[in-house]
């Protein structure tokens, strides 16, 4: 299907070629290919059963642990240590990637595992990769499947630089029904990554900072809007007649609250900025230089932003 997989070559002085050489060769390549397709029906069908099992750990669609724990050895895959669950996915969402390419970062990722002899469950998705793997009990960004994981970025990026990948990390748990967290936060992990204004593409669910103790917060059944409509709707107003005070507040925090650097970034007169800055403080109610309400503010932001880019991940699913 114009896929090329390896080459047949055979090396001979030039006037010792024969045809019979030609056909050995064509003969060779059938042999080769019976033998290829046997090893990917083989292939295929323990990726299916990996995907299986792992799609029932993760959408917890099981009845008894010790189920998951005989499919998995079955599988020679061993439950008992602590797991972590690594998310992939496609940086530009809204792209339209064929199932092909899916496949061929499936394929880009067993090999990587399986050639550092990492043991991992793989479920392949429409639009993104889950896989398990054992944690190591050592910093993350040592261990064995962090650094597997950076090479698939990077390998991927060489071959398809238009269409690059974020990774996600979830934390580590010992518990089989805790191993669908994992995936929760590897996967918001890899979704808020724009919002942390960074040039990393594998972000850990614990290098989310404060954005992680929003989730938190929200998956305890806070409502993220309640947190930040009551200090943030008029500005939110001021923002639909085309002064995006929210956005000027934001840069401004972020430059410590630096006029110069902040103007430079808005591309605004620093008289400008400090003109909305007073509107800020005049709808707020808050003074920017009290240290308690550029937190307030600032956490409100945040819970703001967190909170759009949840809908906007509900409506996709």
């Amino acid at each position: 299907m114009g896929d090329i997989f390896g080459f047949i070559v055979s090396l001979k002085k030039k006037e010792a070629w024969h045809h019979l050489d030609a056909i050995a060769i064509e003969h060779a390549g059938a042999v080769y290919a019976i033998e290829w397709l046997k090893q990917k029906a083989i292939q295929d069908t323990e990726n299916q059963m990996q995907g299986h099992l792992l799609d029932d750990i993760l959408q917890q669609q099981y009845t008894e642990e010790s189920y998951v724990v005989e499919q998995a050895t079955k599988l020679q895959y061993d439950m008992s240590d602590e797991q972590v669950v690594i998310y992939f996915q496609f940086q530009h969402q809204h792209t339209q990637l064929d199932h092909q390419m899916m496949q061929r970062l499936s394929q880009l990722l067993t090999s990587i595992f399986e050639r550092r002899h990492i043991p991992y469950l793989l479920k392949t998705r429409l639009d993104s990769i889950f896989v398990l793997t054992p944690a190591e009990k050592k910093a993350f960004q040592e261990a064995e499947w962090y650094r597997a994981a950076e090479e698939c970025r990077s390998t991927w990026s060489y071959f398809f630089p238009v269409h690059p990948i974020v990774i996600g990390i979830g934390r580590a748990y010992d518990q089989i029904g805790l191993f669908s967290k994992s995936a929760k936060e590897a996967q918001y992990a890899a979704r808020l990554l724009p919002l942390l204004k960074t040039d990393e593409c594998i972000i850990h669910y614990q290098k989310l900072g404060l954005y992680g103790m929003l989730l938190e917060m929200n998956e305890a059944g806070m409502n993220l809007h309640d947190f930040y409509v009551e200090l943030l709707s008029p500005l939110l107003y001021t923002k639909k007649q085309g002064a995006d005070l929210i956005h000027t507040l934001e840069v401004y925090l972020a430059h410590n609250e630096n006029i110069q650097k902040s103007a430079g970034e808005l591309f605004i007169h620093r008289h400008t900025l400090s003109y909305r800055l007073k509107q800020i403080e005049t709808r707020t109610g808050c003074s920017l230089k009290s240290t308690d309400d550029r937190m307030k503010l600032q956490l409100s932001i945040m819970a703001y932003r967190l909170s759009g880019l949840l809908d906007q991940m509900r409506t996709i699913s």
